[in-house]
């Protein structure tokens, strides 16, 4: 996956304990918060947080082959994707098209059933019928739900759009990209979404991780990952989600926190929220090496 400046690591480490005894689990995932901890080291801070889950579908955590959207890019009407050269000459209504940043190439379309194969120079983005906009100003290109394309992406490949369930594209385009791309950012991408609040006045607010640093990059304080799948026929587990990052010492040592969290299934079924104890820096911390 091509991303931009990268300012954390996430590591996740799976605890499999599958359930094979017959224990009956709903198919929309549950979570329990277990512990939280800061690993203070000389090379890299980490914040170490484990929780349980059970999912009675087994089918929690990302498949190897599975290919979700990362982000959704502009294709007008005629069609074209929108770029900040050609914007301004947009034929609305503006569509969707979700943008699969892997490398992929279809090879062909059976149906709706597509088959890829990898490829250099090229990101397959498919149209969504649903219309966005008939107006072109309701188009940005800052965050926060929007990157930031100043730091686009996709100014160096092409981009090939396909659309098999609207007659009114008919044709694959195909288009160089040499201008910065407004492009949406899927927050369902992630199946894990964690969120961090700190306690002012006695009240929570989400952590301006980017305004702390200083930084226009949009990923500066996302933390949300993908879980890979754990086993075919695990339906509960232990997840530690080690946070390896130089920029969470600061928000956090000045005031108290606590996290909100929840998944995804691949089905797309969300979890219940869970919303860690409030916590000072000082209390979870253990010097490590």
């Amino acid at each position: 996956m091509i991303r931009n400046t990268k300012l954390l690591l996430a590591v996740i480490v799976l605890t499999l304990m599958s359930c094979y005894d017959g224990e009956q689990f709903p198919d929309t995932p549950k979570i329990e918060f277990e512990s939280l901890e800061f690993a203070d080291s000389q090379t890299a801070d980490s914040l170490i947080l484990t929780f349980s889950f059970e999912d009675g579908g087994a089918n929690f955590g990302v498949l190897d082959n599975d290919l979700r959207p990362e982000y959704e890019l502009f294709v007008d009407s005629e069609p074209k994707v929108l770029t900040a050269a050609n914007i301004a000459n947009a034929v609305p209504p503006i569509f969707l098209a979700s943008l699969f940043i892997e490398n992929f190439v279809p090879i062909r379309q059976d149906d709706n059933i597509i088959t890829i194969q990898p490829g250099a120079t090229s990101y397959p983005a498919f149209l969504q019928s649903e219309i966005f906009t008939n107006d072109v100003n309701d188009i940005v290109f800052e965050c926060p739900n929007i990157i930031n394309q100043n730091l686009s992406l996709f100014d160096t490949f092409d981009i090939a759009v396909y659309e098999f369930d609207d007659p009114f594209f008919e044709n694959i385009l195909t288009q160089d990209i040499d201008s910065e791309v407004p492009a949406l950012y899927l927050e369902e991408y992630n199946n894990f979404i964690i969120y961090f609040e700190r306690i002012v006045n006695g009240e929570p607010e989400e952590i301006p991780f980017r305004e702390i640093i200083g930084s226009e990059n949009c990923d500066a304080g996302n933390f949300n990952a993908l879980i890979p799948l754990f086993d075919e026929e695990g339906e509960s587990g232990t997840i530690t989600y080690n946070i390896i990052s130089a920029i969470l010492r600061i928000p956090l040592e000045s005031n108290p926190f606590r996290l909100r969290f929840f998944v995804y299934d691949r089905l797309g079924n969300k979890s219940n929220e869970v919303i860690t104890p409030t916590y000072i820096l000082d209390e979870i911390t253990r010097i490590s090496n």
